[in-house]
């Protein structure tokens, strides 16, 4: 993987490969690596030392397989948040270093259709593009929440940026509506004052 900034080195083992990348010309001490394996898992994390540091949320990602374009994002915005490197932003490391700070993780539809999701108290949150095809391109851009609970209900919640979109979910208003093997859904609209 090469990233302008980045320095990459990769290390072939008999499962797959990992690669470390670290800041050019700075210390090698703290840096991401990214374990690939042969058969389809992918592990991105924060290492300082020889050691994952296991302080903050964020710090690891697991992929079901290896996709590119999405462990670019990942490490673009890990970059952005842990070593400092803000000028590896894109489009994109707003949304993900946000869903990284919340503890989210990425993981794929039955249809391979990438979200983030974080499993908390019983309940699993998906973020995803509206209709959940894909991860939310932009945090000024519509995206959508799923929020599933054990008994089969689920809340689905569609807004115009994703700090209504947090607002919501941290509010947990939603619970109320959540009635066993039933799909809520709502749309938010951005306020404006006149």
């Amino acid at each position: 993987m090469k990233i302008d900034g980045l320095v990459s080195e990769t290390i072939s083992q008999a499962n797959g490969e990992r690669i470390r990348l670290y800041p050019a010309g700075r210390s090698k001490q703290k840096f991401i690596r990214i374990d690939r394996s042969k058969t389809g898992p992918v592990s991105v994390q924060l290492i300082e030392g020889a050691h994952p540091p296991g302080l903050d949320e964020g710090e690891k990602v697991d992929l079901a397989h290896y996709d590119e374009s999405i462990v670019e994002r990942v490490v673009r915005a890990m970059a952005s948040r842990h070593l400092g490197m803000h000028d590896l932003e894109n489009a994109y490391t707003d949304i993900d270093g946000e869903m990284l700070a919340r503890g989210f993780g990425i993981r794929f539809a039955r249809n391979g259709s990438p979200h983030w999701s974080r499993c908390e108290n019983g309940l699993t949150y998906e973020v995803a593009k509206p209709g959940g095809e894909g991860l939310p391109g932009h945090s000024a851009y519509e995206l959508q929440a799923k929020v599933v609970a054990p008994f089969n209900a689920s809340v689905v919640v569609v807004a115009p940026n994703l700090g209504s979109l947090m607002t919501f979910v941290d509010m947990k208003d939603f619970l109320g509506e959540m009635q066993p093997n039933t799909q809520s859904t709502f749309t938010l609209v951005e306020a404006t004052c006149h």
